[in-house]
């Protein structure tokens, strides 16, 4: 009994001492942030070589709709459902250079993968994204605060009412509002409970 006592608290001193050891993530993400930040002005002089489209989800279920576009220096992501960060990790698609997500409506389908890959990259170094869509995108960070800890990564929202259009060296992509109208709205909520009766009747 003695020896075994003896050689559980030596494990748990040399666990402590491993914690104690162990790189914070504050600094580990600072100093990714920096290096970041050095190659992003060296690249932004200069207009990328190639330009690659990969469908990420084509919208059936378990496959959110998602389209990653990247070059030698950034990356885009066109709406992030609930499972995309899955799917990048699926087809091998790196993440670390992600800036801006743009969405094409304000809906779960298209926003739910937000927290989940706001952490992953965020631990990856980068130091901040911004999210082009529709007003009120970035409430899910405030509802999900408790949980969604994002310290090291800074969230910038563009306002389409402010500006019409996004631009830098790879590409512009212009703001297009669009109003379904009350109407539309309507109809498309009366579709889903028809949707969810006759789900439930099939039951």
């Amino acid at each position: 009994n003695n020896y075994v006592s003896v050689s559980q608290a030596r494990s748990k001193h040399n666990l402590i001492n491993l914690i104690r050891t162990m790189p914070k993530l504050q600094t580990h993400a600072a100093a990714l942030k920096k290096q970041r930040l050095k190659i992003k002005e060296k690249s932004a002089k200069y207009v990328p070589g190639t330009v690659n489209l990969q469908v990420l989800g084509s919208g059936a279920y378990g496959a959110p709709r998602s389209l990653y576009m990247f070059t030698d220096q950034s990356r885009y992501l066109f709406n992030c459902g609930e499972g995309t960060q899955r799917l990048a990790h699926e087809h091998k698609m790196k993440l670390a250079k992600l800036e801006h997500i743009f969405f094409t409506y304000g809906s779960w389908n298209n926003i739910g993968g937000l927290p989940g890959m706001s952490l992953t990259i965020q631990d990856v170094g980068i130091p901040e994204i911004t999210l082009h869509g529709p007003q009120g995108i970035d409430d899910i960070f405030r509802a999900a605060k408790r949980f969604i800890v994002l310290n090291h990564l800074k969230i910038n929202t563009s306002n389409y009412k402010e500006v019409d259009h996004f631009e830098d060296n790879v590409m512009r992509v212009n703001y297009v509002p669009l109003d379904i109208g009350e109407e539309t709205s309507r109809s498309r909520r009366s579709e889903a409970v028809s949707l969810d009766r006759a789900s439930a009747k099939q039951r």
